[in-house]
């Protein structure tokens, strides 16, 4: 890709070795971020300034330094002395060997947007002729307990370590979900505490609305859920078509609402499908509610369940002495199971 921008005049060989992209070949520059001339001039990054054309333009290539490279080195384009290439350029060769010179979406943090983003789509599109992305979506930064995550504050959580402390991956989900994409989310463990109430919520509206016994005849498409594909279709409002699946869910299986029609329980499963989210089975929810089992409980009894029915009785009594160590013990039936506390 390299050797393809500097032939076309897009790229030059700097006194040093290394490549650099030259910006004023790419009129487009900036039309992604909105960022204007001026701007722009203030705020790019000007090392190895005295090596390039213009200190806006970018680094494609970068020679060899010993003192800052180590052992990492790689012959270089045609022409270029032995170097690495820029952390640009990586995602725009990556993105065009895997997936073509087009694609569909890409997403990232608001902090890409400017200058990574552009420069991905400056070097693939003067390379390719073609538009490097039909569509782009940045997310606002996560926060933990109101302020960036970060090891040295104590409040840095990876998967595993929300697992292991009883939390469902699911709840994990539904609480990130519960954000606006473009609004910066206060991650907390009360939120996952939340999230495990709504999941369980949600589950029981779908097994109340998906009986047929509950159903009356009805068209064979559902107006109910209008207000949830609304709030999905205005920028992914995640907080709006969640309220909105709530309410909806909630007026079917009351009188205020009527009864629901096999309709109305399919497009209810289709928006939990669409959002990832797995509901809870019947018999996750009676073991769920047993005499108020803490969710880390739950979840070890969950896991358990998993697997028992995969035959997997070394961690089955593995998980079985874990919940007996939290003071609870597991019943199994033939369709499911109940928690109950020990006897002291």
């Amino acid at each position: 890709m390299i050797e393809v921008l500097m032939e076309k005049g897009n790229a030059y060989r700097a006194a040093d070795g290394s490549v650099y992209f030259k910006l004023e070949s790419f009129p487009g520059y900036g039309g992604l971020s909105r960022i204007k001339e001026r701007e722009l001039k203030a705020t790019v990054f000007a090392a190895d300034a005295d090596h390039k054309d213009s200190v806006s333009d970018f680094a494609l290539w970068k020679a060899y330094k010993p003192e800052e490279d180590g052992a990492v080195q790689w012959p270089g384009p045609r022409g270029a002395a032995a170097g690495r290439p820029g952390w640009h350029i990586e995602c725009s060769a990556m993105s065009k060997s895997l997936l073509g010179d087009t694609i569909d979406l890409h997403t990232g943090g608001v902090d890409l947007l400017f200058p990574h983003h552009e420069n991905e789509i400056a070097q693939s599109e003067c390379c390719n002729g073609v538009r490097f992305s039909h569509h782009w979506y940045h997310s606002e930064h996560l926060l933990v307990n109101g302020t960036t995550m970060s090891k040295s504050k104590g409040n840095y959580y990876t998967l595993r370590d929300l697992m292991e402390k009883g939390y469902s991956p699911m709840a994990v989900r539904y609480a990130l979900l519960a954000g606006h994409p473009r609004k910066q989310l206060n991650f907390t463990l009360e939120s996952l505490h939340a999230a495990e109430s709504a999941i369980e919520t949600l589950s029981s509206i779908g097994v109340v609305i998906g009986d047929p016994a509950n159903q009356i005849a009805g068209p064979e498409n559902s107006t109910r859920f209008d207000g949830v594909f609304s709030a999905l279709h205005d920028d992914l409002n995640l907080p709006a078509a969640l309220g909105s699946l709530f309410t909806a869910g909630h007026k079917l299986m009351g009188a205020v609402g009527g009864k629901p029609t096999k309709a109305d329980a399919d497009a209810f499963a289709r928006i939990l499908y669409a959002l990832g989210i797995i509901p809870l089975t019947p018999a996750q929810l009676a073991g769920a509610g047993s005499d108020d089992a803490p969710s880390h409980v739950q979840t070890l009894a969950e896991k358990r369940w998993v697997a028992r029915a995969a035959k997997d009785w070394a961690t089955a009594d593995a998980l079985r002495k874990e919940l007996a160590a939290a003071g609870w013990t597991m019943l199994d039936g033939k369709d499911g199971y109940k928690l109950e506390p020990l006897k002291k």
